[in-house]
């Protein structure tokens, strides 16, 4: 059954230029959209760690939303990705490239919940939470890495 619907898969993927444009356009789209929100969000988190604490706890206010979005937007990359790869598994399972782009997305799911420990962690201890801004700033550099990193993988995946 699975292997039908595997193979089913793979000639609507093949044959439907409407299908693959949806695909890579979710794929994309919630790259865009995610990857740049946490881009903004990342950046603002920089810009808050030198400044006072009333703009610190304005910016961890403003985060809490920001994270609603970046998880929806990966549901979506992460779904439209396996679209993707259960189009041409025998490709796919046998590129590095695609493996290091997955251990890279291990690496951002993880750094999104220390950031999100962090955070809280920063919230509860203000004024006192200067470790835990360190920490958040640690974060959110790994996390402007991470998502250009994914980036470029993916973009090498497509002139594979």
């Amino acid at each position: 059954m699975l292997h039908s619907l595997l193979q089913w898969w793979v000639s609507v993927y093949a044959n439907s230029a409407l299908t693959r444009t949806v695909v890579v356009f979710c794929h994309v789209g919630g790259l865009l959209l995610g990857g740049g929100a946490a881009i903004v969000a990342d950046r603002a988190t920089l810009r808050a760690f030198p400044r006072g604490e009333d703009e610190r706890a304005r910016h961890l206010r403003a985060l809490a939303g920001t994270h609603k979005l970046v998880v929806g937007a990966l549901a979506v990359i992460i779904a439209s990705g396996l679209l993707q790869f259960f189009s041409d598994t025998a490709t796919f399972l046998h590129t590095w490239i695609f493996w290091t782009k997955m251990g890279l997305l291990l690496a951002l799911l993880v750094n999104g919940g220390l950031l999100t420990r962090f955070e809280t962690q920063a919230a509860a201890r203000a004024p006192h939470a200067q470790r835990e801004w360190r920490r958040l700033r640690a974060v959110s550099i790994l996390s402007l890495c991470l998502w250009l990193a994914i980036t470029l993988a993916g973009a090498g995946l497509i002139s594979m």
